[in-house]
């Protein structure tokens, strides 16, 4: 706990002593109870700002929960605890190339509709590999891997992109935007992690 105290006292230092203000003196906002209750109510009046900060807040918290459960998967139902780094690592190398891949094929198709397409195979991809689960009693571990990898993908696809397009109509206050955006994800994320958490 003590080394995060330190890294956050020195980020904060930096910050002060470092960083100058970027805004120009006439677009500057006072750090004031009322002008961050003035961003939350622009948040909640924006539709896609509110929309995409609750859509990236419930899918980092199936994500997470995801995460904080697929050691125990590896390990207790596919018995291959000690490859875990290296099918891991893996996965993680599907969600790298989507990020790469986004940021070729973006301004080409727009995020909106790269979004709409992961999101859309996202739930279709889930339920073929449930079918076969039920189909099958143990589809196995490349069945899980494929399935996974996919998901990985699509979730490199849409980070970015679900980020921006909740920024996108918040650029007149971006700074605060993003910290109210952030204040909606949370409680998505948290409440999804809760839900998908392994039971001992």
């Amino acid at each position: 706990m003590a080394h995060f105290i330190l890294f956050g006292v020195l980020g904060l230092l930096w910050l002060l002593l470092r960083q100058p203000e970027t805004l120009a003196d006439g677009n500057r906002r006072p750090l004031r109870p009322a002008a961050i209750a003035n961003g939350f109510v622009i948040v909640c009046r924006s539709r896609a700002a509110l929309g995409y900060s609750l859509a990236i807040g419930t899918m980092f918290g199936a994500f997470i929960g995801f995460l904080s459960s697929i050691q125990q998967i590896f390990h207790d139902v596919f018995g291959v605890g000690k490859w875990f780094p290296y099918l891991f690592g893996l996965l993680a190398v599907f969600l790298g190339v989507a990020s790469f891949l986004n940021s070729r094929i973006v301004m080409r198709f727009g995020m909106q509709k790269i979004v709409r397409l992961a999101m859309a195979c996202s739930p279709v991809v889930s339920l073929m590999y449930l079918l076969i689960c039920l189909l099958v009693n143990d589809p196995g571990l490349i069945a899980f891997m494929v399935w996974g990898a996919l998901c990985f993908f699509g979730v490199g696809l849409c980070v970015g992109n679900i980020n921006a397009l909740a920024m996108e109509p918040l650029g007149e206050i971006a700074g605060l935007g993003a910290a109210v955006v952030g204040f909606f994800t949370s409680p998505g994320c948290s409440s999804c992690r809760y839900s998908t958490r392994p039971r001992l």
